[in-house]
């Protein structure tokens, strides 16, 4: 199951109470949960190596050494899933034409790994190291414009369904049978740009997609996910790691011993500033611009958990809380693939029966959502293009009305069309009839975020 997938979590609570799940299935069900820490805990744990510590901007306390080692080495044993060739192909392949792969396949998007022969985001699986798994680091850490490297940031430069593609073409022509069906090959070939996968997998009629997620502040933080369907931090991340590793996973999930240490590290991490903020003035002038134009009923950069579910409406009109009675948090436009997908759904099926009962077992919070969350506005600086679907180039751009944004443009390298399904850049016209001067204020108080 496409981790993506698992944001929709509306229709996959209809599975649960389908399935009757009530959450009496015990968390001791060692036949649903692997042993837990490495050597049952004899040895201590591991850490990142200095040189790998040293590229890396996010500060970071030694009890939190292995949950930070876990992010960048633990595959979660998503190797089972088999979707990639084998370690040694991958090597063999970049270092055969590294003018076109880039060196650990740099061309697109991944990040060099100072310890590996596998980019940051690829490793030999935890469980099987004769297979490719993928860790959290391959979509939630970047190379910020700056050049700072932020563990937990969107992979705003990944292209990961391009890499997948000509990568399972090079295994194919190396004479071997495909690990993609054609209809995966077919979809991640309309989403060639960085920094953005599908919401929905390949039995949805509907292409869905949608930036790779922020894993940071998630200690401000009441809702989780785009959809904000988790409701806190703990089951956000659980939730994450069962789609990594796909609902068919043959290895029982990890017990808390393993996974706590994860959770406690991702509750650290902290957004970037940008290391030279904007003019001062204009900051403050555009933190007035924020209040005056009601940013500040959607948006809470100071107190995250204020945020609230704004609801799904294919087209306008678009409402600010409190001016609709039927919606008072407030309603957004968004791209009418996306809105279809909500009532999409294929039925209960195994995978979806398999998720509803893992939402027991570990006692999840989770339900159903008819909209998004504000994303997370802070280092806006450093995570164009905007809006769900990075559909939208710039905040001078997305404050602009929709009918003046650029239909076309590119990010690093690739062509982004607005034209394509579920690339829509309609919605979120708040803030659009700005005079300049406010729009310019705006902008750089948002860039100090």
């Amino acid at each position: 199951m496409n981790a993506w997938r698992l944001e929709r979590l509306a229709v996959l609570m209809g599975a649960c109470a389908l399935v009757g799940c009530d959450g009496d299935v015990s968390l001791e069900d060692a036949s649903t949960q692997d042993a837990g820490e490495p050597d049952g805990g004899a040895t201590p744990p591991p850490a990142l190596s200095e040189a790998m510590r040293a590229m890396l901007g996010n500060p970071v306390e030694a009890e939190h050494a292995y949950g930070e080692w876990m992010f960048y080495r633990e595959t979660w044993d998503s190797e089972q899933d088999g979707s990639l060739p084998p370690p040694e192909f991958l090597v063999e392949l970049w270092r055969s034409d590294p003018d076109r792969w880039g060196e650990q396949f740099s061309a697109y998007g991944f990040l060099v790994d100072p310890d590996d022969d596998l980019p940051i985001g690829l490793a030999r699986g935890t469980g099987d190291p004769t297979r490719t798994g993928r860790t959290c680091a391959i979509c939630h850490v970047a190379r910020l414009p700056d050049g700072r490297v932020w563990t937990g940031f969107p992979a705003v430069e990944l292209r990961i369904n391009q890499f997948a593609v000509d990568v399972d073409a090079a295994w194919v022509a190396a004479g071997n049978e495909p690990r993609l069906t054609p209809e995966d090959v077919e979809r991640r070939s309309l989403l060639p740009q960085p920094g953005i996968d599908s919401v929905t997998g390949s039995d949805s009629p509907y292409l869905a997609p949608v930036d790779f997620p922020f894993y940071l502040n998630f200690g401000r933080r009441s809702l989780f996910g785009s959809d904000g369907n988790a409701r806190d931090a703990r089951s956000a991340i659980l939730v994450s790691i069962f789609g990594f590793r796909g609902s068919d996973n043959p290895v029982p999930f990890p017990r808390d011993a393993r996974t706590e240490p994860f959770v406690d590290f991702l509750m650290t991490l902290e957004t970037p500033l940008p290391l030279e903020p904007p003019d001062a003035t204009l900051v403050e002038r555009g933190r007035a611009v924020f209040a005056e134009a009601r940013c500040d009923s959607c948006h809470h950069p100071e107190d995250q958990a204020e945020e609230r579910v704004v609801d799904w409406v294919e087209a306008g009109p678009e409402r600010l809380p409190g001016e609709d009675p039927d919606h008072p948090n407030g309603t957004i436009a968004t791209d009418g693939e996306r809105y279809q997908m909500t009532t999409f759904s294929g039925g209960v099926d195994e995978s979806r029966e398999a998720f509803a009962i893992f939402i027991a077992r570990n006692g999840l919070r989770v339900g159903p959502s008819d909209g998004y969350i504000p994303r997370d506005i802070h280092a806006a600086f450093a995570s164009a293009p905007f809006l769900h679907n990075g559909s939208v180039p710039t905040l001078e751009d997305l404050l602009r009305p929709a009918a003046e944004r650029p239909t076309t443009f590119m990010v690093r390298g690739v062509e982004v069309d607005t034209t394509v399904p579920g690339m829509s850049n309609a919605g979120h016209e708040f803030g659009t009839a700005l005079p300049d001067a406010d729009r310019e204020a705006l902008i750089a108080y948002l860039e100090s975020l």
